[in-house]
């Protein structure tokens, strides 16, 4: 279903093709963006040509980082304030708006203006303009004009997170989380979830206020170094020490769907999403996420009897030097399947 504003623009759109308005002339409002229908339910606007985009996989039926969106969604039902900070096309701001209550309000922080037209749409196809918020503007620790250098996926205020390759640009009004909370007369901030390609410290420092006052839920994509990249994050450590001090357990999302307590001694060479919970605030929690990890985990099993995609992911990770001990292990289960 439409709202009225989408079908209005609709039909201004329309309206000015019929009167050959050429497509460059046409405003962002009017050019419409392809959608489909995502797995977790609801429309989703996007790139559905490129198969790197968040869109063209929902639309396929898959989900993205389905292990992370199912630790989120453990959480939504009794969020009231949900914060997506670099939200991209807005995987994890679109299921809170589905999973939340119907009082809850979802900010998404998106600067990247493309990134914000398909988000744009995606609200207006569900008619959650009076729920999920979009702030299209940069989030760091103080008020400041930034450059973001831009990628398809991951755009990043700090340009040697994509090794300084050459990207185009485009200036960018920013301000900190502890701000924007007092201009939108904000009363409390339940799950704060950030993913800004390295920029991380300085959203957290932005944001001391809150997380002090109400000790929300954090879900930080955090890497000290990256696979195939010459990056290394200079405040990894620092990170991890700043949430510890701040009475925060840490905990990593690995890529064959565990969650691992981690502090700041620990190294890792790849993204990773972090799931911080106070000690006090969510001590009622900390001991439920690891059977709540257990039951995905078994849940895919079951999905897939043979558990060979899973086992081989575990091995593959584990494994020092995968290549040839992996393809061995990898034909030897194939074997003993066929």
């Amino acid at each position: 279903d439409h709202s009225l504003a989408a079908c209005v623009r609709e039909l201004g759109c329309v309206y000015k093709r019929l009167c050959n308005v050429p497509s460059a002339e046409l405003d962002e409002s009017s050019q419409r963006i392809p959608y489909g229908v995502s797995p977790l339910g609801y429309l989703q606007a996007g790139d559905l040509e490129n198969q790197a985009s968040i869109a063209f996989h929902m639309v396929q039926g898959f989900i993205p980082e389905e292990f992370d969106v199912h630790l989120v969604k453990y959480f939504l039902p009794r969020v009231k304030v949900f914060f997506d900070v670099g939200a991209n096309i807005g995987l994890y701001s679109l299921v809170a708006a589905h999973d939340c209550a119907l009082d809850a309000r979802i900010f998404a922080f998106e600067p990247q203006p493309e990134c914000c037209r398909a988000l744009r749409q995606t609200i207006s196809l569900n008619n959650w303009e009076n729920r999920l918020t979009l702030l299209p503007v940069g989030v760091s620790d103080a008020p400041d004009k930034l450059t973001l250098h831009l990628t398809g996926t991951g755009s990043s205020f700090d340009n040697s997170f994509n090794d300084n390759a050459v990207l185009p640009t485009v200036e960018i009004d920013v301000d900190s989380l502890d701000n924007i909370v007092k201009q939108q007369s904000i009363e409390r901030v339940d799950f704060i979830k950030i993913d800004v390609e390295g920029f991380e410290q300085r959203v957290l420092e932005g944001a001391d206020g809150i997380i002090k006052k109400f000790h929300p839920v954090l879900f930080i994509e955090i890497a000290d170094r990256i696979r195939g990249r010459q990056y290394r994050n200079p405040n990894y450590a620092r990170t991890l020490q700043w949430l510890q001090e701040r009475g925060y357990k840490t905990f990593r999302s690995t890529e064959d769907c565990w969650l691992k307590e981690v502090g700041p001694e620990e190294e890792q060479e790849h993204l990773a999403m972090y799931l911080c919970l106070h000690q006090e605030a969510h001590a009622a929690d900390i001991p439920k996420m690891a059977p709540y990890a257990k039951e995905f985990r078994r849940k895919k099993q079951q999905e897939n009897p043979q558990g060979v995609h899973l086992f081989l992911r575990r091995a593959k990770t584990a494994l020092r030097h995968p290549g040839r001990v992996y393809y061995k292990i990898r034909n030897k289960i194939a074997a003993r399947l066929a």
